[in-house]
């Protein structure tokens, strides 16, 4: 039975959520291979360039599968921090849903807050999303 390798890695911002760079913008950002240097392993999911935050890496093709395959449709929550304090409004706006390539989600998506004692400016929303799979 193959031992599969699992690492858990704190993303940094601007750094490409990938191990190599064929961009224009390659000399201007790192990649994951800057940080991690084993042959065969592949980010589960991504992070944005401009984010930073928990990542997992795997030589696994069926856990990658499962868990960023759309057809499962599990669900994600991400610590998200923004500037000012949102309004009730744009709260329920976000909790209802964004409409992606002009289609709404299936359900509701539960958006929490609370107050940053560190950073009393900024305020960290608790968001959970749900990839299903695409529509017929």
């Amino acid at each position: 039975m193959k031992k599969y390798t699992y690492i858990l890695f704190y993303k940094p911002y601007n750094v490409l959520c990938q191990f190599t760079d064929d961009s224009p913008h390659a000399s201007e950002r790192e990649t994951l291979k800057k940080y991690i240097d084993i042959p065969h392993i592949y980010s589960v999911g991504r992070l944005d360039l401009d984010s930073e935050g928990l990542l997992l890496l795997t030589d696994n093709p069926r856990v990658k599968h499962r868990l960023c395959d759309p057809s499962f449709a599990h669900p994600r929550t991400y610590w998200v921090q923004v500037e000012n304090i949102p309004s009730l409004e744009s709260l329920k706006k976000l909790e209802n849903g964004v409409i992606i390539k002009g289609k709404k989600p299936k359900e509701r998506s539960p958006v929490t807050s609370k107050k940053n004692l560190y950073y009393p400016q900024e305020i960290p929303l608790f968001v959970t999303v749900r990839t299903f799979p695409p529509l017929g």
